[in-house]
């Protein structure tokens, strides 16, 4: 299911792995600005805010 989780406050994705680059900027220890860039193209392409 796509959409809004208010339960927890995030954005859920059918595919379990759909959001890996957000992952992986989320969980590094010290996440650079590369990481930042692409994991925010990857949520805002999934949304449908972002062409592919």
């Amino acid at each position: 299911m796509n959409g809004w989780n208010a339960e927890t406050h995030s954005v859920v994705f059918a595919s379990a792995g759909a959001m890996s680059a957000f992952n992986a900027w989320a969980s590094a220890a010290a996440p650079t600005l590369a990481q930042a860039s692409t994991a925010r193209a990857e949520v805002w392409k999934k949304a449908g805010l972002l062409a592919d």
